[in-house]
């Protein structure tokens, strides 16, 4: 069996499911793989949330970039040469006698997230220096964040403190603290000005109302004070608006997550 890993990310299941909660594709990526699994296929999944997946993904995100920015042209290449530059393998010897150097795995199960923090740090510093000397960790760790679209914060799980030398953009900023019971936001959304949701089009031009849904439904489930749920009432009712007129059932999801977490928020308190 070929195992692919994508993200999800848990959101409130529809009106009407037996069960009160649903995982959905955190990027276009996911959906397409999970797009591919028909219904009432079954296919096998395993949950992993010890290591941060933001920072996994901005990591593949940076050699992604700086790949087709230098000699090494794919991400893989890249990470090859990253793990032998700073000594993370091991030596196989091949039937022919030849010694050759067999680089170590960085996937969720063989390294912990203090384990991943260092290599990311050490891994970055060689990128600056070696590969693209001369450039600012701070100025690439943005540029990749602006491109995908998402500002890496240590999570809970993450250890409070880094070693030193680590990367000033990768420090974990201070949390929100939430209602006792309900868990630590994760969308930087919380700190604008607007709690709007951004609108997303499809190919032909159009509002793509299923990515629209599931975004509104996952930043509801994300907040811990009612007041912010009313503002983001506030701030949606624009699109809000725009499903009750094109599908209604995605309108009424999205309320149900906002009364939902709601309930949740005011029963922590």
């Amino acid at each position: 069996m070929r195992a692919d890993t994508v993200f999800v990310r848990g959101a409130i299941a529809p009106v009407g499911s037996p069960y009160p909660r649903m995982l959905i594709p955190a990027d276009d990526t996911a959906a397409t793989l999970i797009g591919k699994v028909a219904t009432g296929e079954i296919a096998a999944v395993r949950v992993m949330r010890g290591r941060s997946l933001p920072q996994h993904r901005l990591f593949w995100a940076l050699l992604t970039h700086v790949a087709e920015a230098s000699k090494f042209e794919t991400a893989e290449r890249l990470l090859v040469a990253l793990k032998i530059r700073l000594g993370r393998y091991d030596l196989c010897a091949m039937p022919s006698g030849k010694v050759v150097p067999v680089p170590d795995s960085i996937s969720f199960e063989a390294m912990t997230q203090d384990d991943f923090q260092q290599f990311f740090d050490e891994a970055l510093g060689r990128i600056c220096d070696e590969v693209i000397p001369g450039t600012d960790a701070a100025a690439l760790i943005a540029e990749v964040q602006a491109m995908i679209g998402h500002n890496y914060t240590a999570s809970r799980d993450e250890p409070a403190e880094r070693p030193a030398g680590s990367s000033p953009t990768l420090e974990p900023t201070p949390a929100l603290v939430p209602s006792q019971g309900v868990p630590l936001q994760q969308s930087p959304i919380w700190s604008e000005e607007s709690f709007e949701v951004e609108r997303h089009e499809k190919g032909d031009h159009r509002i793509d109302f299923d990515r629209l849904k599931d975004d509104m439904i996952w930043l509801a489930g994300d907040a811990d004070h009612p007041a912010q749920l009313d503002k983001f009432e506030a701030d949606n009712a624009g699109n809000l608006r725009r499903l009750d007129e094109a599908r209604s059932a995605f309108a009424a999801e999205v309320r149900e997550a906002v009364a939902d977490r709601r309930a949740v928020i005011t029963g922590a308190q």
